[in-house]
């Protein structure tokens, strides 16, 4: 009894997405007022039968507020190394004294490690955009439209 209720509803999903007309094929199926003219190899009745409906994935409880969080890190990363590449076109200014300390301070232990890697070319500091570029790739990987975060959750 329970396995034929189960063929008819594999029966029901492939008539409602093999045809146009599927909805009604499908209840016709179900109401045994016609035979369907799918076939429906064993090989797939097998696999039906033994995929539990609860298979289907769901968002890891963790997504939705890792989202939340990171969105706003990550924007405030590339808020203030924007803030310290127009900080460095303004050689003069004291970066030791508030407001600009504000900025200088938080970013500069990543910024001189970059700078270790990456010196300054041709008296250009550009490790703030290297770290701008980071932020922003991380964001959009994680937190863009086609994001990997932005996909768990809608799953």
């Amino acid at each position: 009894m329970m396995a034929g209720r189960k063929l008819k509803l594999l029966l029901l999903a492939a008539c409602s997405l093999s045809t146009t007309n599927g909805l009604k094929q499908a209840t016709d199926l179900i109401s045994n007022r016609v035979t369907p003219k799918l076939r429906v190899t064993p090989a797939v009745a097998a696999v039906t039968l033994l995929v539990p409906t609860s298979a289907i994935a769901e968002a890891p409880l963790w997504v939705g507020p890792v989202s939340s969080i990171l969105d706003p890190v990550l924007f405030l990363a590339q808020f203030m190394m924007l803030g310290r590449v127009l900080l460095s076109w303004y050689p003069e200014v004291d970066v030791n004294k508030l407001p600009y300390n504000l900025i200088a301070w938080p970013t500069e232990p990543l910024l001189r490690a970059t700078r270790s890697v990456v010196p300054p070319a041709f008296g250009v500091d550009i490790s703030p955009i290297v770290w701008i570029a980071i932020a922003s790739l991380t964001r959009e990987l994680l937190l863009g439209q086609q994001g990997i975060l932005v996909l768990m959750a809608r799953s």
